[in-house]
């Protein structure tokens, strides 16, 4: 991402391959997903699960997150360049409407910096 600075999206990408019923015709798929709350961003469900429990259990509040993802349909051996499109669309539409930013680079956490 380069808005509102640089960062890296923690997010998963799958991608398969299929044949269409009607037609025979192979296709592959690309989908890509992460999660994002008010204050955080992952990839994994496990750190969302983990810090939505920690929320009830600390502050009687249940989290809000949401399940960002995108998809998209190629000819096989197209993936490639049909990713770096995709990347291209999530880098100009995700600060649209995802108010959380992942880290800049350099950043440190608190603890570190107090080292």
């Amino acid at each position: 991402m380069e808005r509102p600075f640089a960062y890296d999206i923690p997010a998963i990408k799958l991608t398969a391959t299929r044949q269409l019923q009607k037609s025979g015709q192979m296709v592959s798929c690309i989908y890509v997903y992460w999660f994002v709350s008010g204050d955080k961003i992952t990839a994994e469900e496990g750190s969302r699960l983990w810090s939505m429990w920690k929320t009830v259990l600390q502050k009687g509040e249940l989290e809000r997150w949401a399940y960002i993802s995108y998809f998209v349909t190629c000819l096989p051996g197209a993936e490639q360049g049909t990713f770096e499109q995709l990347e291209r669309f999530i880098q100009a539409s995700a600060p649209e409407f995802q108010l959380v930013a992942g880290r800049p680079p350099g950043w440190l956490p608190p603890m570190a910096a107090q080292k």
